[in-house]
């Protein structure tokens, strides 16, 4: 079934291996314990006494009993678990290895060597490529001292981590590695690399007052390789069927870097940080917003941060699910003194543009959008209370910049929702908007001063307005600033004389010209414009 791989006139050898072993110890190191379980170890090789030849390695999967006994018996010749002519070696199995109380591991593993052609669906085809891939899975890693392993009363083997111990303990580690290199008689060999991996959780341990955590930890990479023009290409790992139903076998080729996790850290009750994140980093084509921008070839970065919770101070503490010790953060409890924020987010995007062959110029856009529950300070004085919530920022910036080394110019914004490269973009950019910044301001000062108010500042840019008497339209910044009362104002004696204000509001408007980018003549005055205007309800004087 197989092309004749006999070369005339020389010597050829081929080989092939199986070998196994339930259990391998390395003994008599004295504080070393190593040992390797379930053990597999596989091997195809030729070679040719011709030293100009390239030996062509058997596919021992297509002999049987007709070409000689022995391969009518033997599991190298095995349809579905032999060995074809694309294997070079692989070695799998399971190691635990103890290295006095210092460095304990254990988990299994797997490496394999393959000679192969790839073709990743998207235009790449390496001939007689080079695949070396490895992995880790279900690994447990603790470094440090005093750490123990536990082990299963039947077996023998390690199944789990004591608690004790002072140093960084993994939980659950996998990771998947792959490296695809051209063949060593190419002209200048390319190599690509794939990384991507989980931990189930990382945490420190045995350090007084500190806690640190890591959990649900994910991270993809996808490396490209760059030839001897600088041109860099990176593989659809997706298309390639080595990789299906593997980690790695996510990996599209716009993918420079994935990440994702929860944290949580505590120090001393000082410091307490409970988060969800995110991040994508990509290369992609043919970016546009469907409004007018489009971009050839940008670098894309996302990043998302979810169900944070902070607190700065003294005796700070959260709150958790079903008041469980190991229940999800939800909340910063009333407690301590300092300063806490609840449940915030944030949500960041860049687009930075690649600059083509003569480029002029290369524009850049970054969009921020970030909320909180309640920013608040924590243990002041009894009938003293001060909280912001609702909290809203959103910052939205568009920048050209000439090349080369240029100066950096206002340009247009893009309509993020738009962008089909980046997920779950929240609707809450708009073209004219630079920075928003709002929030809710409660305030009871022992009852002399009562206050809720809503607040709003807005700084929007592009704006053509005339500030000059018989001049014409110019480019103009916005700035305004808006107050509106949420709860009636009292101040003044609780109880007594004071002034009450059921209802108002106050709005300030200010116009600023902007100077142009290059100027050509000294600038004196920046012309400039305000507007107040503002309404009471219900005020009453209270005696």
């Amino acid at each position: 079934g197989q092309t004749d791989p006999t070369i005339a006139g020389t010597t050829q050898t081929w080989t092939a291996l199986k070998a196994g072993a339930g259990q391998l110890d390395v003994r008599g190191i004295n504080g070393i314990d190593l040992k390797a379980y379930d053990l597999e170890v596989r091997l195809n090789s030729a070679s040719t006494t011709d030293p100009a030849a390239m030996a062509t390695k058997l596919d021992w999967i297509t002999l049987n009993a007709a070409d000689a006994p022995i391969f009518g018996t033997t599991s190298i010749t095995d349809a579905v678990d032999g060995i074809n002519a694309d294997l070079d070696f692989s070695v799998m199995g399971a190691i635990e290895v103890a290295i006095e109380d210092n460095v304990l591991l254990f988990g299994a593993f797997g490496i394999n060597a393959q000679t192969k052609t790839i073709d990743d669906g998207n235009g790449i085809v390496v001939a007689d490529a080079s695949v070396l891939s490895f992995s880790i899975s279900g690994a447990t890693l603790f470094a440090g001292a005093g750490g123990a392993l536990i082990y299963d009363d039947v077996t023998l083997r390690a199944t789990g981590l004591e608690e004790g111990g002072t140093g960084i303990a993994v939980q659950d580690g996998n990771l998947e590695l792959a490296i695809i290199s051209e063949a060593a008689t190419a002209a200048a060999p390319l190599s690509w690399l794939a990384a991507a991996g989980e931990i189930g959780q990382a945490d420190l341990r045995g350090i007084d007052g500190a806690i640190a955590i890591a959990r649900n930890i994910t991270f993809r990479f996808n490396g490209a390789a760059t030839d001897a023009a600088m041109v860099s290409t990176k593989l659809d790992w997706t298309g390639i069927d080595d990789f299906n139903g593997t980690r790695i076998g996510t990996i599209e080729e716009t993918l420079d870097l994935s990440f994702g996790g929860q944290i949580e850290l505590n120090i001393q009750n000082n410091v307490i940080v409970a988060a969800d994140f995110a991040g994508k980093i990509q290369t992609v084509s043919n970016v546009t917003d469907g409004a007018g921008i489009t971009v050839a070839e940008a670098q894309l970065v996302q990043f998302n941060l979810s169900s944070a919770y902070l607190f700065i101070g003294d005796g700070g503490a959260f709150t958790r699910s079903g008041d469980l010790p190991s229940g999800v953060v939800n909340g910063v409890a009333d407690q301590g003194t300092g300063f806490a924020v609840t449940n915030a987010a944030l949500n960041l995007y860049v687009v930075n543009e690649t600059a083509g062959v003569a480029a002029t110029s290369v524009r850049s856009w970054t969009g921020l959008y970030a909320t909180a529950s309640q920013v608040a300070p924590r243990g002041l004085p009894e009938g003293l209370e001060i909280a912001v919530t609702d909290i809203e920022v959103v910052f939205n910036k568009a920048t050209v910049t000439a090349l080369p080394g240029g100066v950096a110019t206002k340009g247009t914004k893009l309509d993020w929702v738009n962008v089909v490269q980046f997920t779950a973009v929240p609707d809450v950019f708009d073209a004219g908007t630079d920075l928003k910044v709002a929030g809710t301001l409660t305030l009871d000062a022992f009852g002399f001063v009562d206050l809720g108010a809503r607040f709003d500042l807005q700084v929007i840019s592009g704006v053509q307005a005339q500030l000059d008497t018989d001049a014409a339209l110019e480019d103009a910044n916005l700035l305004l600033l808006g107050l509106t009362l949420t709860d009636p104002l009292f101040i003044g004696q609780p109880g007594g004389v004071g002034i009450s204000v059921g209802s108002g509001n106050v709005a300030v408007a200010l116009l600023s010209a902007v100077p142009d980018a290059v100027l050509t003549a000294t600038v004196t005055t920046i012309p400039s414009a305000t507007a107040i205007t503002g309404s009471l309800g219900n005020a009453t004087i209270t005696n």
